[in-house]
């Protein structure tokens, strides 16, 4: 075998070698773009619950009728996408922040209170406020004091069809200490009502779930699924919830 051969053999091996090297530190850096496992924003997801109170009036017909106070908790899924120092602005769905709903087709309401509060992926809990919502576009914006290291932005444009989309949720009000359930689906497409599609699981306390892409912003949120068969939720988009934000700078007054 000649000397030149084996020269060339060698650089062979050493370009091998140093390509296999690259990719190694390659995934090690990124291993998002080549493992396919996105770094989604679990330090800004929050479990947010709500004990509503409501006093029932006593209709002045029934002389046996006595008030009562009916008491309503509900579970949902927000996350924490704003921060002016003081307090984080946090998104979830309108439904879960007036789980009362049509409570005043059966009884004759009278006096309302809400408290809520939103819990971390360390397990600590803070109350918070309800500073903004609009039932027809089943969204909510809460403020709370709880500490967020970064900020989460709204994608200006779907993904394709069939692209893997993101979420963080906690169905059924699940939830652990340094626990954040992660789920993922398809991007299937928004009808002519603007309502968005995803083959992402969702079930009871899903509601309020943000959409993410590939890139960590929102593209959604989670507000309904299929009863039966909860391999598919939907809920509104991101040009949505942009709209629904600028509402809610008019508003109040905080510019988000």
């Amino acid at each position: 075998m000649s000397s030149s051969f084996n020269k060339k053999l060698a650089l062979i091996l050493k370009l091998n070698i140093l390509a296999i090297t690259l990719m190694v530190c390659a995934i090690a850096v990124n291993s998002s773009y080549f493992l396919e496992i996105k770094d989604l924003p679990e330090k800004n997801f929050v479990n947010i619950s709500v004990m509503k109170y409501i006093s029932e009036n006593c209709d002045t017909n029934d002389p046996d009728c006595e008030e009562e106070t009916i008491a309503l908790k509900g579970y949902a899924s927000g996350l924490a996408f704003k921060s002016d120092g003081e307090f984080s602005y946090i998104l979830t769905a309108e439904h879960f922040c007036d789980p009362a709903g049509s409570i005043s087709a059966v009884f004759t309401v009278g006096e309302e209170s809400s408290d809520f509060w939103i819990t971390d992926y360390k397990g600590v809990s803070q109350p918070a406020d309800l500073i903004y919502s609009d039932s027809f576009l089943d969204l909510c914006l809460l403020r709370s004091k709880i500490e967020i290291e970064s900020e989460i932005a709204l994608s200006y444009k779907f993904p394709k069809m069939g692209e893997k989309v993101y979420a963080l949720s906690a169905p059924h009000g699940m939830q652990e200490n340094d626990i954040t359930f992660h789920f993922e689906g398809s991007f299937s497409g928004c009808n002519s009502t603007n309502i968005c599609f995803f083959t992402i699981p969702a079930t009871s306390g899903s509601s309020g779930s943000l959409v993410l892409n590939k890139k960590g912003d929102v593209i959604g949120m989670i507000q309904m699924t299929i009863v039966g068969f909860e391999n598919i939720s939907m809920g509104v988009g991101a040009r949505t919830i942009r709209s629904f934000l600028n509402d809610a700078s008019a508003e109040t007054g905080i510019q988000f």
